[in-house]
């Protein structure tokens, strides 16, 4: 085949490829129209209605834009599957619409943002059916006429914006509405901890948060170890708020698990999973309420509807969230379009059991802003089809019989435990172990265990589940205290010393940097058994002072040695040492200057004796030669 011929065939092939190939949406160049949806009412219709959008409309080209046309459509269907609703966000489900209003808008200059509301009559609305449907704005240089959402058409330039939202439509009838519980919780966020990650205190973000939410009907669950909790919760965590599904893996991680659940609590257990393993799930306590999400359960054969709401789990009273519906109650972004997509969630969620009561279950995310989470909330429980859900009380290891609610149970996916905590939790060991040694030397430990013990509980929340690396500084936090706190007693190393006596005391020099005074057992380690000490020395070393320590040895030989000062706590947990240093043994050089002194000093008195007795004799004779009587 010659070189055309094959450049022939490449051609027709690629061409047959792109025909074969659905069309994807243009994606907008820079340069284009902008479009941002910042108001929606009434979030709910339930009668005839006019409906009013506020939006933004941005002129991000180098030109003018004489007449910009605004468009609004909406979809021509109402959804019935929930997995379709999402679709429509990211124009996925937007082909099939019909106009409501079109206005000319007054010209936009290069970089001009301008708001504009668009009055959509309530003639202009077809006959609705009840729940949600997807309704857009599109604003472009001029009309595109009855074309595909924001499917831009040959020849179309510049290509429109566009923003999607959703309709809720749900007049009023004698259809029961839904319960909606939403769960929350009052412990530190990632943000209290990074601020100050040795407090267990409430900050003043956490109060304002917490009273937001509770004001806004949610559910709080409050972590029993944090001080002065800003608010009362009906419902408890495990002290510490823990990553039940990190910590469940491992026994060390149990046993912290164990501790934090040991207290006594006065209000319901949630035990909180960020993902259902079946080490988590063992690890429950036998009174506290599951919480899991809905995309954890498996569905069963024939199943139509959403797995939300009050269940019994694997044989455990349980809370099953949506996760769709809490994945709009606090996701960041265009506020409209989420606070709709929640109520059309919760529309459609209805609709798959209409004459069917129950409970469905939202949760509020961990470091979620409250702010938002709030307001959407304000819309949910204003729409009609909404009431306040609240936890049935627990009966043994089970839901208290009711009259109100059905009976679900369901079974969880199988999911695999998270990494290994053990070498997390063998550093946390080691220097949990490291400061506690200190501590223990004062007689008041805790007040300087306590900050390390609330550091601890941080390392292990469930706040760094999704953040290693957030939970990587904390642990290097916590080991670097530790640290400090190990190095607070230092032991100086003598250059070298002469002990020349087969008993002697050598002096030690101990320093404390603690603020409190501390008992501690002193000893030195010969290397060689030419020097013995008879037994360790206890000493109370004062703060922040220089101690001077007597240590007594036995000196059985001579010899140049090596030995070192050995630092430790009562129990002979190791505090301190000092390094290796020289010691020169010379016991029987004092022998030797003893005999030496001895021999002298028995010379100097024969000596002495000596000139005493000549002394004597010549004083003598010539006292004879004198006497006057002639003796």
């Amino acid at each position: 085949m010659s070189r055309r011929a094959r450049l022939a065939f490449l051609l027709v092939a690629f061409s047959l490829v792109a025909l074969l190939v659905p069309g994807l949406p243009r994606a907008h160049a820079a340069g284009e129209l902008t479009v941002e949806l910042r108001g929606l009412a009434p979030a709910v219709l339930t009668g005839p209605s006019d409906v009013t959008l506020n939006v933004r409309v941005t002129n991000n080209t180098g030109a003018p834009i004489a007449e910009p046309v605004a468009e609004v459509r909406l979809q021509t269907w109402t959804p019935v599957a929930r997995n379709r609703l999402d679709d429509w966000l990211v124009g996925k489900d937007d082909t099939a619409t019909t106009p409501l209003l079109d206005s000319t808008l007054d010209a936009l200059a290069p970089g001009e943002a301008r708001d504009v509301t668009l009055v959509v009559p309530s003639a202009n609305l077809p006959a609705l059916s009840r729940g949600p449907r997807g309704i857009l704005v599109r604003v472009s240089p001029a009309s595109l006429g009855d074309g595909a959402g924001d499917t831009s058409r040959e020849g179309s330039a510049p290509p429109s914006g566009i923003d999607r939202s959703y309709l809720i439509n749900w007049p009023n009838s004698s259809l029961p509405p839904g319960k909606f519980l939403v769960l929350g919780t009052v412990a530190a966020s990632s943000r209290d901890i990074a601020a100050a990650p040795d407090s267990a205190a409430s900050s003043e973000q956490l109060s304002k948060s917490a009273t937001a939410l509770s004001d806004a009907g949610v559910q709080l669950a409050g972590d029993p170890a944090l001080d002065n909790p800003p608010v009362r919760t009906p419902l408890s965590l495990p002290a510490g708020d823990p990553d039940i599904s990190f910590l469940a893996g491992s026994q060390s991680g149990r046993d912290i698990l164990s501790r934090a659940t040991s207290g006594a609590s006065t209000t319901p257990m949630l035990w909180w999973p960020t993902s259902a393993t079946a080490n988590a799930l063992a690890a429950r306590p036998k009174d506290a309420i599951l919480v899991v999400g809905d995309d954890e359960a498996k569905a069963k054969a024939g199943t139509y509807y959403t797995p939300s709401g009050i269940a019994t789990v694997q044989g455990a009273p349980a809370l099953v969230f949506d996760t769709r519906m809490s994945s709009h109650l606090a996701a960041s972004g265009n506020d409209i379009a989420h606070r709709q997509a929640m109520l059309a969630h919760a529309a459609a969620a209805i609709r798959e059991r209409p004459n069917d009561p129950r409970t469905f279950v939202l949760a509020v995310p961990r470091d979620a802003d409250t702010t938002i989470v709030a307001e959407r909330l304000a819309a949910l429980t204003g729409a009609p089809f909404s009431v306040p859900g609240l936890v049935p009380s627990v009966s043994g290891d089970a839901w208290a019989p009711t009259d109100t609610e059905p009976e679900t149970r369901w079974q969880l996916e199988e999911i695999a435990d998270p990494a290994d905590p053990s070498r997390t939790l063998n550093q946390l060991a080691e220097a949990e172990k490291k400061a506690r040694a200190v501590a223990t030397l004062t007689s008041s430990p805790t007040e300087f265990t306590n900050a390390l013990e609330v550091m601890s509980r941080h390392l292990v929340s469930t706040t760094f589940a999704n953040k290693p690396n957030d939970r990587a500084d904390i642990l290097t936090a916590i080991q670097e205290r530790a640290a400090r706190l190990s190095r607070a007693i230092t032991v100086e190393t003598p250059s070298s010393l002469l002990l020349i006596s087969d008993q002697p005391d050598i002096p030690i020099y101990l320093h404390s940097k603690l603020t409190a005074p501390a008992n501690v057992v002193v000893d030195l380690i010969a290397q060689d058994p030419r020097l013995q000490t008879p037994g360790t020395v206890k000493a109370t070393l004062e703060p922040g002072t220089r101690t001077a320590v007597a240590m007594p040895v036995n000196a059985v030989g001579s010899g140049d040695l090596k030995v070192r000062i050995q630092v430790s706590s009562e129990s002979g947990e190791p505090i301190a040492s000092s390094d290796v240093f020289d010691v020169r043994v010379r016991a029987d050089w004092e022998n030797v200057g003893t005999g030496v002194a001895a021999g002298l000093l028995a010379l100097l008195v024969i000596g002495g004796i000596i000139r005493t007795i000549r002394r004597n004799h010549r004083h003598g004779v010539r006292d004879r030669q004198l006497d006057p009587a002639g003796n």
